[in-house]
């Protein structure tokens, strides 16, 4: 519980190659700090917290951080993900298989790796902000429960099945302007 005194304690921590640092608390919030890119999972097992992925409610990517990792969060339990400002990149499958309801994409992030939301089915909403450009494929590939999304008018690609199988996605707008 948010309420439990003991909410803030660290369960688990570490370093990432690069010089960033990892923490996952009690109450299930992973937080990743330090500046530079993270680096890139090519398993589940390779993730430093993938003995704790069941345990992680939230993700916080603090500022300073540029890149997300490609499977980075693949397959894990979170509910949720706050993105700072200074990421410029989703790597690829970076959230694939996660449990995420929301997103909102912060203008800094110029590109949408691919499959970097595949196959999220509780994922309903996504706000991508003015200043990303690029929506690579499949990137939200099998997000049964997205009903609609909106992208700014500065996307100028959107590549080939980035919202295939999305069966409930009745809506999706192109803001004026774009490319």
């Amino acid at each position: 519980s948010p309420d439990d005194p003991e909410a803030d304690t660290s369960i688990a921590s570490g370093t990432l190659a690069g010089g960033l640092a990892w923490n996952l608390t009690k109450s299930g919030t992973l937080t990743i700090s330090g500046k530079g890119a993270m680096p890139d999972f090519s398993s589940v097992e390779e993730q430093p917290w993938s003995d704790n992925n069941s345990q992680i409610q939230k993700i916080v990517i603090g500022d300073g951080v540029t890149n997300i990792g490609s499977g980075a969060f693949w397959n894990c339990g979170a509910l949720s993900v706050e993105i700072a400002s200074s990421v410029a990149v989703i790597g690829n499958s970076a959230f694939r298989d996660s449990k995420i309801i929301s997103a909102t994409i912060p203008s800094g992030v110029k590109t949408i790796g691919d499959s970097a939301f595949r196959t999220c089915p509780n994922l309903s909403s996504v706000t991508v902000s003015e200043g990303v450009e690029t929506i690579e494929q499949n990137a939200f590939q099998s997000c049964a429960g997205l009903t609609s999304i909106t992208l700014p008018a500065s996307i100028g690609e959107v590549g080939a099945a980035a919202f295939f199988q999305c069966q409930k996605l009745t809506s999706a707008t192109f803001a004026a302007g774009s490319k």
